[in-house]
């Protein structure tokens, strides 16, 4: 009987002694967040807890989820503090008594500066379990990094005429949060990496356009086979709720795949082919006869026989008598007697107006000399001299158009380049300055 007594006194105390630890560890234990829910006037960010948020906009709230319902202490606040410096002080709201959300709200919005990371936080202590007040909550904290540029969306959410690259009339660049475009807002179109078009920039809604991008062409463009293109919204075209919140540049490359290649556009004519010896360069006129327009920044450059550039123009068009006419200014630029200057027309000065995307090659044009020593970008430059009565040529291509005329301007031969080097006797009637037109360059020789 004693034995049996001295057992249910162990067995009291032991219970005694777990209600007591489990009491004390109750009282011991602290409540932490799970999930923090950022709203701003278009976009909603959620986290989870540990993590912090990348944000491009205003905030309108800030909301905190825990996994239970909880009781707020009077006068419970929230703090968004960077370093020392406090940005905010908000009463902490809730949607019921008990609950497991608690927020702030900024009614107007709340516009941090940008490129600083913020603490949103929660102090520990003002937030208690529902009918045990000595269970609170731990520090509840989120950082919050307040982004001045964000980026696009991956690569799936381009979009012209579903990744076709063929033919289209608009292309569409998408970011993750709503955009708008500002008001002189640009993209542009490059081939091989010169630009040659631009088209203002906009951006779309809709119910599945969120942060769409798109640049109207006004036609179909019929994008080359195998050659490389781009497009480019440049950084700050576009910016999120927040205007000093803007687009990093964004480019998505590619190759056209139209069923064809496009011949290149030739000029008709070149005002100083085949002029007299010039003290100075003035205004130069180059024509053509197939619709044309000017690449954005298009000039015209005066280059000296080692391939220098002397000077740039910038390249204007006008249109008269069926003809486009590109002029640029070179302002009286001085032109010794003893050098060989060369005019350039770069590549891809002039695109084409109709649907094929055409454009010129680098086109050199001699000014003074007989020979051009400037190499062209793809091929070497062909080299034209004249003894007494014969015309050389080198380094033509099998095929060139050959168009000779004399100081009168009259044709005297017309052929074409059989050999990579040849040699081509002039009529005995004519002598002195010829004009040597090889596939729509022209070389003054005498």
């Amino acid at each position: 009987m004693v034995k049996w007594s001295r057992i249910k006194t162990l067995l009291i105390l032991s219970l005694l002694f777990l209600y007591v630890n489990n009491v004390s560890a109750r009282s011991a234990e602290s409540i932490s967040a799970v999930k923090y829910v950022l709203c701003s006037d278009h976009n909603v960010i959620e986290r989870s807890f540990g993590t912090s948020l990348e944000i491009y906009t205003g905030v309108n709230k800030l909301q905190w989820e825990f996994n239970e319902n909880l009781v707020a202490t009077d006068g419970a606040f929230a703090y968004i503090v960077s370093g020392d410096e406090v940005f905010a002080k908000q009463k902490l709201h809730t949607y019921k008594v008990p609950c497991d959300k608690f927020f702030i709200e900024f009614e107007d919005g709340l516009d941090l500066p940008v490129g600083k990371t913020y603490r949103a936080v929660i102090p520990a202590g003002v937030l208690y379990r529902n009918g045990d007040p000595a269970t609170a909550n731990e520090e509840a904290a989120v950082e919050i990094r307040v982004c001045d540029t964000f980026d696009r969306a991956d690569d799936k959410y381009f979009d012209l005429y579903n990744n076709n690259f063929s033919t289209a009339q608009s292309f569409l660049f998408k970011f993750y949060l709503y955009v708008w475009a500002f008001d002189d807002a640009e993209m542009s179109l490059l081939r091989n990496g010169i630009e040659i078009m631009r088209f203002t920039a906009k951006e779309k809604f809709g119910d599945f356009d969120l942060g769409y991008v798109e640049g109207t062409f006004g036609k179909e463009l019929n994008f080359e086979k195998d050659m490389c293109f781009s497009f480019v919204l440049s950084k700050g075209s576009v910016h999120s709720e927040r205007e000093d919140i803007v687009n990093k540049e964004v480019r998505k490359d590619f190759v056209g795949k139209y069923h064809s290649t496009f011949a290149p556009i030739e000029y008709e004519s070149c005002s100083v082919a085949g002029a007299s010896a010039l003290t100075v360069l003035d205004d130069v006129n180059v024509t053509y006869t197939t619709p044309v327009q000017l690449a954005p920044n298009a000039r015209l450059q005066l280059v000296d026989a080692d391939g220098n550039v002397l000077k740039e123009a910038t390249a204007v068009l006008s249109y008269n008598d069926k003809a486009y006419s590109v002029e640029a200014d070179f302002a009286g630029f001085p032109l010794n007697d003893s050098d060989s200057y060369t005019l350039c027309i770069p590549e891809a000065t002039v695109v084409g107006s109709g649907s094929d995307i055409t454009v010129n090659q680098r086109t050199l044009v001699p000014i003074k000399g007989g020979v051009v020593s400037v190499e062209c970008a793809n091929r070497k430059q062909p080299l034209v001299s004249l003894c007494g009565s014969t015309l050389s040529i080198s380094n033509a291509s099998v095929g060139d158009r050959i168009v000779v005329y004399d100081a009168a301007g009259i044709i005297i031969l017309r052929t074409t380049v059989k050999a990579t080097d040849m040699q081509l006797p002039l009529p005995q009637r004519s002598h002195g300055v010829y004009i040597v037109k090889l596939n729509g360059t022209a070389y003054k020789v005498k």
